[in-house]
């Protein structure tokens, strides 16, 4: 995308190649960090940098538009849907094919509201209700990465309103009001990141300084004249690049985020977008073709490397190698290659479909992916899928038989086969994991005449006394009082036998190979990091181990099955004794 720069000496039209340089940084910073390369543990923060060139960008239009008086909200708002719209609903279709292919029912649903929040900009908000962006289960959510587009285009609606407003009180009545909005925005974020990590993580006030950033830097850029300082602009442009590098290598999942910590990369992103230029060094490197060729691509391919990673991981029994990834980033670059060619390219050419069509494509896009995320969030159970239909007869039946298990999600406790008359003769209780093994303790209950006793809860690890110090979303006394309500269950009912069902690993270590870890405390203000974590996960087991021995239960200790439905642990628990 040509930048054309308005200075205070007049127009320069000068195309910017180390803003797409930085572009390269940026994303490959995401890209390495979706791969779980470990050198790269705050690679996210490229999103942030992102912001900073996308605040430059529209206030530089704004500005130049708005000094010539030939600004139009309705031309601001037509480049914005050609730009964003045709690679997006492109990458859409991809993962809604993929979804086809390889999602289950629950996971359809999820997918199918998650579409149906991007069709109307409005996934960072579902994202922030449903997804912390830092735990294991968003590695393997094919669209999470479209909060940062809804942050964006939420902004781009409403900035251009804000400086149309304020354009006829002056200049620097608008610079004050800009300043006065990083302030607030830097402000709520550093308290939200402590107070509500979650929403400082995704919405538009914790975000808006980001772009504002960007927007000062543009500010200045557009109405001084740097001449006089230009030999010494070269060297605050390597200081921002320094500050970036050290975001990626030393910020991590642990980072208190956004907050203060933003600050790093994005005054970085600010330094190079103002130092570099194409007669210094600085401009030269991020000015180099294979950087430039990336970044022309970017936004396509921050847009279709997340639901390759994610969707190789869902049919993956474990975390692909390395191998896959790189190769997986190789397939994004041709992809996204592609569609900037033949999608990004000819949207954008202004003669390419008059402005009543392009609005009307939109909103056709947008009506028809909304539909099909609702219909998909509906009926997501009921889609055809190749990946059923290659399943065990047995199972498919077992699972289909299963769907009655959808009352557990509302109740702390239910039956393994509801309504039936068979004594309970076993419990299970478990993380969310737990519900992997649900349709065959359904069909091994049905042929034997028992029933069982279920209790599970999403990042709630079986063990008594500790607490999931890693969920926001769960809350810990919950967590706690379920697994004692259940084990007062067990005596009251005489149940002798009870299984212990969750990824254990994830609060002792993370995940299949380290990723992912889930913190466990023996108090609520524990520490949260690996050694208390293993502490209190071995303090939790032998009191619970204890206790139901003191009650006269044995028990059976289940590790987490793979995501498509473990054969290997059915097969062992088909072997398996209900009672006794």
């Amino acid at each position: 995308m040509k930048l054309w720069a308005a200075t205070a000496g007049g127009e320069s039209r000068a195309y910017r190649r180390e803003i797409d340089g930085l572009r390269a940084i940026a994303v490959l910073a995401v890209i390495f960090y979706h791969a779980d390369f470990g050198w790269f543990s705050g690679g996210y923060v490229g999103v942030d940098v992102f912001f900073v060139i996308s605040g430059y960008l529209i206030f530089t239009i704004i500005f130049r538009e708005k000094s010539s008086g030939n600004f139009s909200l309705l031309r601001f708002y037509e480049r914005r849907v050609r730009r964003v719209f045709p690679a997006l609903f492109l990458m859409l279709g991809i993962a809604f094919l993929l979804s086809l292919l390889f999602l289950y029912p629950s996971q359809r649903e999820s997918f199918g509201s998650a579409m149906a929040a991007v069709a109307l900009f409005l996934s960072n908000v579902y994202f922030y209700r449903n997804f912390d962006y830092f735990n294991p289960p968003t590695v393997e959510t094919p669209l999470i990465h479209t909060w940062s587009l809804a942050v964006e285009e939420q902004f781009y609606v409403l900035f251009p309103l804000m400086v149309l407003i304020l354009w006829r009180f002056g200049q620097r009545a608008l610079l004050g009001m800009f300043v006065l909005g990083l302030i607030l925005s830097l402000a709520l974020s550093q308290w939200a990141a402590s107070a509500y990590p979650t929403a400082a993580f995704y919405l538009l006030p914790t975000r808006a300084f980001e772009l504002l950033i960007g927007i000062l830097v543009a500010s200045q850029y557009s109405t001084r004249d740097f001449t006089s300082i230009s030999r010494y602009l070269g060297y605050l442009a390597f200081v921002g690049l320094g500050m970036i590098l050290f975001a990626f290598w030393f910020f991590g999942d642990a980072t208190p985020f956004p907050g203060w910590h933003a600050l790093v990369p994005t005054i970085g992103g600010g330094l190079i977008v103002l130092g570099a230029k194409r007669d210094n060094l600085a401009g030269r490197l991020l000015g180099s073709r294979p950087l430039v060729f990336i970044g022309l691509i970017s936004y396509s391919l921050y847009l279709i490397h997340l639901p390759l990673f994610a969707f190789a991981r869902i049919t993956s029994l474990g975390t692909p190698p390395a191998i896959v990834f790189v190769t997986l980033t190789g397939v994004a670059i041709v992809l996204a290659t592609m569609s900037w060619r033949f999608v990004e390219q000819p949207f954008r050419r202004s003669g390419f479909l008059s402005r009543n069509r392009v609005f009307a494509l939109g909103l056709v896009a947008t009506l028809v992916t909304l539909g099909m995320g609702s219909a998909y969030r509906e009926q997501g159970a009921d889609w055809w899928s190749p990946v059923f239909s290659n399943f065990p007869s047995g199972l498919t039946e077992s699972m289909a038989r299963a769907k009655g298990f959808e009352d557990c999600v509302h109740h702390p406790f239910c039956e393994v086969v509801p309504g039936s008359d068979a004594p309970l003769s076993y419990g299970i209780l478990g993380d969310s994991h737990a519900v992997s093994l649900l349709p065959a303790f359904q069909e091994l209950s049905e042929t034997t005449g028992s029933n069982g006793l279920v209790s599970w809860s999403g990042g709630c690890p079986p063990l008594l006394g500790v607490y999931p110090l890693g969920r926001v979303d769960q809350n810990q006394q919950d967590c706690r009082m379920r697994n004692e309500q259940f084990l007062e269950i067990i005596k009251s009912e005489n149940i002798p036998r009870v299984f212990l069902v969750a990824m254990w690993t994830m609060y002792n270590g993370g995940g299949y190979a380290g990723e992912g870890f889930g913190p466990l405390g023996l108090a609520k203000n524990d520490d949260q990091d690996q050694s208390t974590s293993r502490h209190a996960f071995v303090a939790g087991l032998e009191m619970t181990i204890g206790r139901m021995k003191l009650r006269g239960s044995s028990w059976s200790s289940f590790s987490r099955c793979q995501r498509n439905f473990s054969l290997h642990n059915r097969s062992i628990l088909m072997r398996t004794p209900l009672s006794g």
